[in-house]
């Protein structure tokens, strides 16, 4: 499984810190992502590591907090 870079670890969250930040699952945040109901990742990497910043974050939390949770 491909790693984020040390420096991107600084700047941006890894999916598994924002599933967390969402208090969701993995699989529940890549499914709301391929459904289109959560905005693309800030960032992805040329390995495929999606980033996320804190600005993502909290347009996710709002987006989740309108919608029922699935």
């Amino acid at each position: 499984m491909p790693k984020p870079r040390l420096a991107d670890t600084f700047r941006y969250l890894t999916t598994s810190q924002v599933a967390e930040a969402l208090g969701i699952s993995l699989e529940q945040l890549y499914r709301r992502l391929a459904q289109g109901i959560l905005p693309d990742p800030t960032k992805v990497a040329k390995s495929g590591v999606r980033l996320f910043d804190e600005d993502w974050l909290q347009r996710a939390k709002k987006i989740l907090k309108e919608k029922p949770k699935n």
